[in-house]
């Protein structure tokens, strides 16, 4: 028997060691998932954000143009155009800081997302052992195999104290196995 064959000892710190590798690329999984949530969340608001903003503008360019168009014609008419042109301004003025803080929010998720995927990709790589950990275990290995040896070596002189290396011994091992069992207290 050579390698592969590890110490239980070292099989259960590397089983340990993996669990941990696992509970860690589990929890980035975690953390990528809910800043990928932040980030698209991040991102329909911008969107919306930005298409208010869009709709806004083009309503306030038309007003535009139609207040030109009336402007001579009814003061009144011009004066609430001029008022729904400044409520449009002030709820342009309130989406813009909104929009550029999505922005800034959704370029850092994005920067996390990438770093979280780099880190799951480096604890997906298979964990080979060291030259140090490899001669452990050639050490290991080498000494099982003169342990083996020696409980060979004991066991045969056990059996040639006991006389059971005999040669009616070695031929009695073949029936042995043919025997059927007869006797009531056989089993």
């Amino acid at each position: 028997m050579g390698w592969p064959f590890v110490s239980r000892a070292r099989y259960e710190a590397l089983e340990a060691d993996r669990e941990r590798l696992r509970g860690e690329r589990d929890q980035f999984l975690k953390d990528r998932n809910s800043f990928k949530y932040a980030a698209e969340s991040a991102a329909r608001q911008f969107t919306e954000a930005d298409a208010t903003n869009r709709r806004l503008a083009g309503r306030v360019l038309e007003l535009n143009v139609r207040l030109s168009a009336y402007a001579e014609s009814d003061p009144d008419y011009v004066a609430c155009l001029e008022r729904r042109i400044a409520c449009l301004q002030q709820g342009v003025a309130r989406y813009l800081p909104a929009l550029w803080k999505v922005r800034k929010e959704l370029a850092k998720s994005t920067e996390v997302e990438g770093a979280l995927a780099r880190q799951i990709h480096e604890l997906a790589q298979p964990v080979e052992p060291t030259d140090d950990e490899m001669d452990s275990i050639n050490r290991l290995i080498r000494e099982r195999d003169s342990e083996k040896k020696r409980a060979d070596h004991l066991q045969k002189r056990l059996d040639q104290a006991t006389g059971l290396d005999s040669a009616p011994v070695a031929a009695g091992v073949g029936w042995q196995d043919r025997r059927e069992k007869k006797m009531r207290f056989d089993k």
